[in-house]
């Protein structure tokens, strides 16, 4: 997880220095594109090289958490149609943004209700409990959250 986080700090302080470049030389949007293709591969490549992901026996049942996949749908839809509508071209206090709201707290509810008791969980909330590597994931998603 520290790659991660310190991949992407990177890639940010990286990202004005490219973009400085990129205007200077006044290429065209398809440019983005095709400069992506090595380190696209690059990173296919360290993926299949470095990751050593230990396959499961072939006897093991596979249980698909169908109903965490809904409600997890359904709360990030409902959120980004709240986030992307709200005090624009609805009203916060309309009854759509409310009835939008409504949905996405008791989907989320309904989510950690399902997940926690959920065989294979498709959100396993170990995940998020407080260890070594929470603290710059949270640091992370707030960071990105305040950047707009």
């Amino acid at each position: 997880m520290t790659w991660i986080i310190t991949s992407y700090a990177l890639a940010i302080a990286a990202s004005t220095q490219v973009w400085g470049k990129h205007s200077d030389l006044q290429l065209t949007w398809r440019w983005i594109f095709y400069v992506n293709v090595p380190f696209g591969l690059l990173c296919l490549l360290g993926t299949v090289v470095g990751v050593n992901v230990p396959m499961r026996p072939k006897a093991t049942q596979v249980r698909i958490d169908y109903l965490g996949a809904v409600l997890l749908t359904a709360a990030v839809v409902c959120l980004t149609l709240v986030t992307g509508g709200a005090g624009t071209t609805y009203s916060w206090r309309s009854g759509l943004i409310l009835g939008l709201c409504t949905v996405v707290v008791v989907a989320t509810a309904a989510l950690v209700y399902v997940e926690r008791r959920a065989p294979e969980p498709l959100v396993p909330f170990r995940m998020l409990l407080l260890g070594p590597d929470t603290n710059p994931v949270l640091a992370s998603l707030v960071a990105s959250s305040l950047v707009r």
